[in-house]
């Protein structure tokens, strides 16, 4: 669109997955969405890998159940190997009862392909890159957020506003809000190939107390390894090839062509005091983070998504914004409870 509108029902900031989610479930509710993404495009890098049974009905919710199931491939469960190779646990891929796998596995720019993709068959639902939001305040009855875009400022009022900004949430600091918990002292190298000759849709965590690593499935013929670092390396050291290539080397060899990406990673396990106040709230990183060994870190933005967005939907439409306080009551709980078990 050439200009922003001057009113929206909801503003959301962030365009991954959380926001996307929420978008689609909210335009497919009848309310007016604009999404703004401080990025000048989508960032085309794998990071979640697993989606879940519940993630899952989110997206039939939204609308996108067949399309969805179209990118991803059911995981067969996990197993656990000692330093030489043998396995000391089996976890199945369990039961179906919310009518989908417990876990499937995808590449992430094609869900978030697909997510922006069902936007387009919304006339009051537009995403817009290049736009960021600079600050906001809150009325009796509307947010008005400051955006900037092209050097071009302008004011946009909603009746709610969701931030799915990340991490380092812009909004959460507006906000004042504290987010404890800790950095693990760990960094691990994070690995995605774009083909390998492991296709087992099972997910592999070597426990060898001289280098944990983890070995995860990515459809289709691809695969993810995750090595930890030891005292003394360095992240620059860790991402050169040939640093991948002997840490590989029992497993298989690597041609540069078949590496997608590699980045260090500190995992933090953190969880907002609060998800947000009056008008404005938090969805996805900005409200918490979590290690990623339980596979939970975009699956719970996406509850975070259906939660709060048929309450937004409601405040939109005249409902009084307190409904909108029962989103973080409901969901802080359940989040904690996700990052103790992926750091257990």
């Amino acid at each position: 669109m050439a200009e922003f509108p001057d009113a929206i029902d909801i503003l959301i900031v962030g365009a991954g997955p959380t926001a996307l989610a929420a978008a689609n479930l909210l335009a497919a509710d009848g309310v007016s969405v604009l999404i703004v993404d401080r990025n000048d495009r989508p960032i085309d890098q794998p990071r979640a890998v697993v989606i879940d049974d519940e993630g899952r009905r989110t997206m039939a919710a939204a609308g996108l159940d067949d399309a969805v199931a179209a990118i991803v491939r059911p995981a067969e469960g996990a197993r656990y190997l000692d330093e030489a190779g043998r396995i000391i646990g089996e976890v199945g891929p369990g039961g179906t009862e919310y009518g989908y796998p417990k876990r499937s596995y995808f590449h992430q720019p094609e869900l978030e392909a697909v997510l922006r993709d069902g936007l387009t068959r919304f006339d009051h639902a537009d995403l817009v890159f290049g736009a960021e939001v600079t600050g906001f305040r809150q009325t009796a009855d509307r947010v008005v957020a400051t955006v900037v875009r092209d050097g071009r400022t302008q004011a946009i009022s909603a009746a709610v506003m969701i931030a799915a900004d990340g991490a380092r949430s812009p909004t959460r600091a507006a906000l004042g809000i504290a987010f404890p918990g800790e950095a693990y002292a760990q960094d691990w190298v994070v690995l995605d190939l774009a083909l390998d000759p492991d296709d087992e849709p099972v997910s592999k965590f070597h426990c060898d107390p001289a280098r944990p690593w983890v070995s995860i499935p990515t459809p289709f013929g691809g695969r993810r390894y995750e090595f930890m670092l030891l005292p003394g390396e360095t992240r620059e050291e860790m991402v050169r090839h040939a640093t991948l290539e002997r840490l590989l080397a029992p497993v298989r060899p690597l041609p540069p062509e078949d590496v997608l990406r590699a980045v260090v990673y500190r995992f933090e396990a953190r969880v907002a005091a609060r998800w947000g106040e009056g008008r404005v709230w938090l969805a996805g990183d900005a409200a918490h983070l979590t290690p990623p060994f339980a596979g939970q870190g975009m699956n719970a933005g996406l509850r975070d998504a259906h939660n709060l967005a048929w309450k937004a939907a409601q405040v939109a439409r005249g409902a009084d914004p307190a409904l909108l306080e029962s989103y973080g009551v409901e969901r802080q709980d359940p989040a904690r409870a996700m990052v103790r078990l992926a750091v257990a």
